[in-house]
């Protein structure tokens, strides 16, 4: 979730990070979202970022920018289904991060 308007310390990757850190887990969380980002730019950017070696774990949160173009609901679930598909052929766990219209 890119935080658009946010500080960087308010971003959900990094605090996620620290809280992680904080727990006692040695990870690393990046941040591949862009700020206004439709799933299909999401579904365009999704083979090549998980190129990245030693990915675990996908927290997949796209769709309300969707919403607000008015991009049609199942345009999007047939870009999500596909941005799972490529996660799961390359064995990377997928949270699927939903939001309320």
């Amino acid at each position: 979730m890119a935080g658009y308007g946010l500080n960087n310390e308010h971003h959900l990757s990094v605090v996620l990070q620290e809280k992680l850190i904080s727990e006692g887990y040695r990870i690393e969380v990046v941040n591949g979202s862009v700020s206004g980002s439709t799933s299909s730019g999401g579904l365009n950017r999704v083979k090549w970022t998980l190129e990245e070696p030693n990915i675990n774990l996908l927290i997949l949160g796209l769709g309300a920018n969707d919403m607000l173009r008015g991009i049609d609901p199942k345009e999007t679930k047939n870009n999500l289904d596909n941005i799972i598909q490529i996660a799961q052929a390359k064995n990377i766990k997928i949270i699927l991060a939903g939001m309320l219209a």
